[in-house]
């Protein structure tokens, strides 16, 4: 039943990503948004599925993780910022879904950047921007503080290192 939910509103066939949907204008968004992988992780998505969304990596890989969305509008939600708890469920899905060498690879990625910015000054942070690899946000709207300490940060960390040792086990 969920499942069927899943894929009547937010499945996209044309574009191979599944989209938020808008209730009360009855549509899907058009906007490009790391919650695509969801179903990935959650085991909703088919074989074809998930193939179709891992072919959209391009719109939120960079050089440092995944970004949250393909736009740039200055929010802290958007690109080219990125969040540890999407970033797992993207990753893991991925991993899930047999895409062990995507997985591993994002997640060296997201692991440097957060292990290059402790080093650099020794806080681990709420969110980054995963274009340039720094903890350096700076958002023109919504709350504008980069918040150290953050244990979803951590947590994701460890778990990342995990996948990148055993791609297939998250």
């Amino acid at each position: 039943m969920r499942r069927a939910a899943i894929n009547k509103y937010l499945w996209d066939a044309d574009t191979g990503v599944y989209e938020d949907y808008n209730f009360v204008a009855g549509k899907r968004s058009s906007y490009h948004f790391l919650t695509t992988f969801y179903p990935l992780w959650a085991g909703a998505a088919s074989p074809a599925q998930a193939t179709a969304v891992r072919g959209h990596l391009n719109l939120f890989e960079q050089s440092g993780g995944l970004q949250t969305s393909d736009l740039d509008s200055g929010v802290q939600w958007d690109a080219p910022f990125g969040w540890a708890p999407i970033t797992w469920l993207a990753v893991s899905g991925l991993d899930r879904s047999g895409f062990h060498d995507d997985a591993a690879r994002i997640a060296g990625k997201f692991t440097a950047t957060i292990l290059d910015n402790f080093l650099r000054d020794g806080t681990i942070r709420e969110k980054y921007n995963f274009a340039s690899g720094s903890a350096n946000v700076k958002a023109a709207t919504s709350y504008k503080n980069n918040v150290v300490g953050f244990g979803w940060t951590s947590a994701v960390y460890l778990r990342l290192e995990d996948v990148i040792a055993e791609p297939g086990k998250p």
